[in-house]
């Protein structure tokens, strides 16, 4: 009889347990279907937290259904935002990340700024990324933000290699970002820039530029930073170009397609244009905007004593620089370090760095 009545009561625990679990299912998409614009973004594994408490909510921002009312985002936003990509699907930030994060928001207080997330992430815990929420508590102008990447690039020259040869790719997390970036400036508009390019400065006379792209050296662009209006015929034939070119066993299929676009669209060099600065209303920006360590120079960012006097010329002459993070993710620096990098990032983003107390 004793025996019975467990197993009766296991089964009453067990019933009870899913009841929970439906009715808490059922109260998160009740939420989330109140704005079709926002998702439920946990910050902790607190299935029993009470989710009426505003500390324990976040929202993701989900700009799929503005990629065909872009009217609607404007009105929200503005139109000189800036967007970060963040395509690894693991639902943390890196430390470095987030500096590039709290320098651009802090030197740009009024302008919008999203990290835009991809591969369906509905829930993150910002308990295992606490600079991003200390990030998030202290710049009101952060935005954390999701996409559907399909949807993003459906009815562009993209949408065919979406669904094609991108799966091919060794890259896929890189070659996604570099496709996207162009699907939500193509629909959306504004400027795009990379998790590895710290900024000095405000970048205000480079975002009312509305079409620009960047240079890396004297006669090659890159794709770390740019920025267009929506629906701009230049930005359409990049991505045709990237369309017809893109490799997915080339790393920088991307901006090599850039540079063919560029050559066949305007019917000049690369170098000309640059030397140039603007040709139509498409602005050029040289090297020394905000690239201004040219990739076969990265390490001079990251040598133990620094190239003498290059963080004073940094701060001086550019609005930021490109830190080249698929050389340099996996090098690690003391805080001690006087590495220019280092020195930069205790500049530029020292809250950040306050959440890596040995290492950066």
């Amino acid at each position: 009889m004793a025996v019975k009545m467990r197993r009766h009561f296991r089964l009453f625990v067990i019933l009870l347990v899913a009841i929970v679990v439906l009715f808490s299912a059922a109260v998160l998409l009740l939420l989330s279907g109140n704005d079709s614009r926002k998702i439920i973004f946990l910050l902790d594994d607190e299935a029993e937290d009470d989710l009426t408490g505003h500390e324990q909510l976040q929202f993701l921002i989900d700009l799929t259904p503005m990629l065909d009312d872009p009217a609607d985002f404007q009105q929200n936003y503005g139109d000189d935002v800036i967007f970060f990509t963040e395509t690894s699907g693991t639902g943390r930030v890196h430390v470095r990340a987030v500096c590039t994060l709290e320098a651009v928001s802090t030197f740009n207080p009024e302008t919008h700024v999203f990290l835009v997330f991809t591969r369906n992430l509905l829930e993150i815990s910002l308990s295992r990324n606490p600079a991003l929420a200390d990030l998030l508590k202290r710049m009101q102008n952060v935005h954390l933000a999701t996409v559907d990447f399909r949807q993003a690039v459906k009815d562009t020259p993209l949408e065919e290699l979406s669904t094609s040869r991108l799966a091919k790719s060794p890259y896929p997390n890189e070659h996604l970002s570099d496709l996207l970036r162009l699907g939500l400036l193509w629909k959306l508009g504004g400027t795009y820039m990379d998790l590895d390019l710290l900024t000095f400065k405000s970048l205000a006379p480079i975002v009312r530029l509305k079409n620009f792209l960047t240079a890396d050296a004297v006669d090659r662009l890159n794709t770390c930073m740019l920025g267009f209006q929506r629906n701009h015929p230049f930005l359409e034939f990049l991505m045709k170009i990237v369309s017809e070119h893109y490799d997915p066993f080339e790393y920088p299929t991307v901006p090599q397609a850039f540079n063919i676009a560029t050559r066949k669209y305007f019917d000049l060099p690369v170098a000309d244009v640059l030397a140039m600065g603007k040709v139509s209303d498409v602005s050029f920006l040289n090297v020394s905007v905000i690239s201004p360590v040219e990739y076969e120079d990265f390490m001079d960012l990251y040598g133990g004593k620094g190239k003498v006097g290059l963080v004073e010329k940094l701060l001086e002459n550019s609005f930021g620089v490109h830190l080249w993070g698929s050389k340099s993710s996996n090098l690690k620096f003391k805080l001690q370090s006087k590495a220019p990098f280092v020195v930069l990032a205790k500049k530029l983003c020292p809250r950040a760095i306050e959440y890596t107390p040995r290492y950066l």
